[in-house]
């Protein structure tokens, strides 16, 4: 069987609850020690917390935060708001 989880790569997810920016790398690890096989982020919450910072930054760290996981996890990094 596969599992996978979802996370919020912006400060907040869409129904309001916390999201990952800021904690990408402890998140992608917790995915890889619950043993998750995938991860599936994205923006819909909208707002990023890091003012300069850009959509295309955060997927970045999302991207090596995964990558550099224990698992390696593959990820789908949902669209780019405009």
């Amino acid at each position: 069987m596969r599992f996978h989880s979802d996370a919020a790569a912006s400060v907040e997810t869409c129904r309001q609850f916390p999201g990952s920016q800021g904690h990408e790398a402890v998140d992608a690890q917790t995915f890889a020690d619950w043993g998750a096989d995938f991860a599936k982020l994205d923006s819909c919450g909208g707002v990023l917390n890091n003012g300069s910072e850009s959509w295309n930054e955060q997927y970045g760290k999302w991207s090596a935060a995964l990558n550099n996981s224990v698992r390696n996890i593959p990820g789908h990094l949902g669209a780019i708001p405009s």
